[in-house]
């Protein structure tokens, strides 16, 4: 069975961690660039980009069954909790 297979569990949580690393940095580069007042043309296609990447990435996981897009979105989830803690925000 192929839900069951510890390597599969494995790949789908750290799919799901790298999709959220990339997704909330970002998001914070995006932030960073329009506090900072930077160009816009550089802020609109990383918020365009990184919700497209992660409509896509949710999409594939949910093609391959429930337990994959789970473990991708519990691995997208913790990314989210590690980045808040690294950049000091509750």
């Amino acid at each position: 069975m192929k839900g069951m297979d510890p390597l599969f569990l494995v790949t789908s949580f750290s799919a799901g961690l790298m999709l959220g690393t990339a997704y909330f940095a970002a998001l914070f580069q995006a932030i960073r660039l329009q506090a900072s007042r930077g160009s816009a043309f550089v802020a609109i296609p990383l918020h365009v980009g990184r919700v497209v990447a992660a409509v896509v990435a949710f999409w594939l996981a949910a093609q391959q069954g429930a337990l994959t897009i789970l473990l991708v979105l519990l691995g997208f989830l913790c990314a989210r909790h590690v980045f808040q803690r690294f950049i000091g925000r509750d």
